[in-house]
């Protein structure tokens, strides 16, 4: 058996939340002060998901947020949403990462749609490591 051990950080989070005016249907930065240099060289990462308190202020699908690796030009997590219901704590799939370097990471969101809004109360990127 592999003992796995796993930490978060904490990407972003206002209790009011922020709205992202009209990011469009494809992932754009949100805010490039939130970019975060996470050091992998100390730990072996193997899988990674994100977690996140949103809301757009549409009904349509494909809405979502993504953690995405500045450094190596990769989306290394994300999590899609339907509706305009708000989403608390949902966390998207994990997926398999082998960073083994310092990597700056960022918060990039897109909507279901050119004209839509989405506000973020919190992006929590959970890393499971050996």
């Amino acid at each position: 058996m592999v003992l796995r051990h796993q930490f978060s950080v904490k990407m972003y989070v206002l209790r009011a939340g922020e709205t992202y005016l009209n990011p469009g249907v494809a992932y754009a930065e949100w805010d490039a002060n939130l970019r975060t240099k996470i050091d992998f060289s100390h730990i072996k990462a193997v899988n990674a998901r994100v977690v996140v308190t949103a809301v757009g202020n549409e009904a349509g699908s494909g809405k979502g947020i993504e953690v995405y690796d500045v450094t190596g030009t990769a989306s290394i997590c994300e999590v899609t949403w339907n509706g305009a219901a708000a989403q608390q704590g949902l966390a998207g799939s994990w997926t398999s990462v082998t960073k083994t370097a310092d990597s700056v990471l960022t918060v990039r969101v897109k909507g279901s749609s050119a004209t839509e809004d989405i506000t973020v109360y919190v992006v929590e990127l959970q890393v499971e490591y050996e």
